[in-house]
């Protein structure tokens, strides 16, 4: 019987797993947090942006005042 192509495979294996373990433990869970960081961002941005056309509208409500008068 031959050892080498068996230890071969036991070593690939051993490398799979070990590389499976460290994607679903290690960079999986940084991914998601990282897309969660992001969401956040983007509806302070979405927020900003309503902020700032609620002014805009302000402002051109006052102006049509300014000019009727």
């Amino acid at each position: 019987m031959h050892l080498k192509p068996l230890f071969l495979l036991l070593s690939i294996d051993l490398g799979l797993l070990a590389l499976t373990i460290t994607i679903r433990f290690f960079i999986y869970p940084i991914y998601c947090w990282s897309k969660v960081k992001i969401k956040e961002k983007k509806n302070h941005e979405i927020e900003k942006t309503i902020e700032i056309k609620k002014e805009e509208l302000q402002v051109s409500k006052q102006h049509k005042l300014i000019l009727k008068k």
